[in-house]
């Protein structure tokens, strides 16, 4: 067994992988916004140790405890426990596991400890002279070990077709793929940030009822998307109150809908002239939403949602493929 850790922007996930079977999560609400001051720093380690050590302890009587820690996302950058550099794409699983750097935390526990990779898009950080120049630079942490388990858990590489991928959450990744699953480019959005800052802090606020629904009003949805697409998100956010004070029968939920169009219009404009299949993973209700609008504009076939199982665990199923794909490279070398 190991234990997979993905450390996100607000919370981190701890996952028992028993050759590629899922058989427990938790979610520790402790991430990378935790680590702003030292004294904070020093408590998000304590924390993420703290439950390293709490998971370990509880499997020790098992056939074969937890024999390695495999972590993902923030928490293997300079914030984190232990840095590791991004790697410049093209990028795939065999990439990602060769450059995952493998050490020993024995203050934490007597096991290996490894740290998947972010990737880049840039080989060295240029001036940039214009904006296609800048637009050109990306990163990621988390999220290629995301894609590595969607695309182990729903065999997106057995035919070898190319994709784009969706990954909502606090930042929106668009993301290319070709069809042996590497990594060829990615755009990256604030869009969750943007869409929970419109709602929570704003004078919009009143106007919903603070709890995001799992589901959209699909009307709603679409209605936000058009006024964006022709009014931009700025003019288009605004209705949000003025619906709220004309048609006071609406609902909290059917306003909600109403910004979440809206603030997904450009995602949605940036794959709609799409030839390949679209993937949409993430979390409840963007994933839904980019299913609705993107299903008005490409045919069924081109579309693909991920099942909520397989969603809300692939860093941990990325991980465990990563972890083994590892071993299997290193038993390779040693024949």
């Amino acid at each position: 067994m190991i234990l997979t850790i993905d450390g996100g922007t607000t919370n981190t996930r701890f996952c028992i992988m028993d050759n590629g079977r899922l058989l427990s999560a938790e979610k520790l609400p402790l991430g990378i916004r935790d680590t702003l001051t030292e004294n904070r720093t020093s408590l998000f380690r304590h924390g993420i140790a703290e439950k390293i050590r709490e998971l370990i302890a509880k499997y020790e009587a098992s056939d074969n405890g937890i024999r390695a820690c495999v972590f993902s996302g923030m928490i293997t950058s300079e914030a984190g426990l232990y840095s590791v550099p991004h790697i410049s794409v093209p990028v795939g699983i065999k990439e990602l596991a060769a450059q995952t750097a493998c050490v020993m935390l024995h203050d934490i526990a007597p096991i290996p400890f490894y740290f998947i990779p972010g990737v880049k898009t840039y080989e060295e950080i240029p001036v940039p002279s214009d904006a296609a120049a800048l637009m050109s630079l990306d990163i990621m942490r988390g999220e290629e070990t995301e894609l590595v388990g969607i695309m182990t858990k729903l065999h997106l590489t057995k035919n070898g077709s190319p994709h784009i991928f969706l990954l909502p959450g606090s930042h929106m990744k668009i993301v290319s793929a070709n069809g042996a699953g590497q990594i060829l480019s990615f755009r990256t959005a604030m869009t969750g940030e943007l869409f929970r800052a419109a709602a929570e802090h704003t004078i919009l606020t009143a106007s919903l009822d603070g709890q995001l629904p799992d589901t959209v009003d699909a009307a709603c949805l679409r209605l936000g998307f058009d006024c964006a697409s022709e009014n931009g998100f700025a003019e288009a956010a605004f209705k949000v109150r003025l619906i709220h004070r004309c048609y006071p029968s609406t609902t909290p939920s059917q306003r909600y809908s109403f910004l979440l169009g809206a603030v997904l219009e450009r995602e949605i404009h940036a794959v709609r002239t799409a030839d390949v299949p679209v993937v949409i993973a993430g979390s409840q209700p963007f994933r839904c939403a980019l299913a609705v609008l993107l299903g008005d504009i490409l045919q069924p076939q081109h579309i693909l949602c991920v099942p909520d199982n397989v969603a809300e665990h692939a860093a941990a199923y990325g991980a465990d493929a990563i972890y083994h794909t590892i071993h299997a490279m290193s038993a390779k070398d040693t024949l």
